[in-house]
């Protein structure tokens, strides 16, 4: 499952550990990862706990927001990135669908970057994307 990437694009909040955790819990509830079994967990921290070392492939292996990319993280991606996948510092989500899969080769697995995505220069969507545990 190594190197399967992810995404969930949801309204722009400015506090990105809350829009992290409200994220997780929506992927929670709707089922949307991957984990071994047939028992249904009952919290997000039984699901990472099975996933163990491979992970879930979603968001839910995301534990919390850093200034810098760290494991089990999401961290802001680098105004230079921005600008290298997007073409400019403010993207928009025309420009993140136009180029989201470059993204991929700038993210190591089990962490995440978050991109802020502007609709009439203003922020207006959270992108949240990650590569699967190895």
């Amino acid at each position: 499952m190594a190197d399967e990437p992810w995404f969930n694009i949801v309204p722009y909040d400015a506090d990105f550990e809350a829009a992290l955790q409200k994220t997780r819990a929506a992927v929670f509830a709707s089922g949307n990862y991957t984990l071994t079994g047939t028992k249904k967990p009952r919290s997000i921290e039984e699901v990472v706990k099975r996933g163990g070392d491979e992970g879930t492939n979603s968001i839910l292996d995301i534990a919390r927001v850093a200034a810098k990319p760290a494991d089990r993280a999401a961290a802001p991606l680098a105004v230079k990135k921005l600008v290298k996948l997007f073409g400019t510092e403010h993207p928009t989500e025309k420009d993140w669908w136009a180029n989201y899969l470059a993204l991929w080769d700038e993210l190591e697995p089990g962490r995440a970057a978050i991109v802020v995505l502007y609709a009439d220069d203003r922020p207006d969507k959270l992108a949240f994307a990650g590569l699967a545990m190895e």
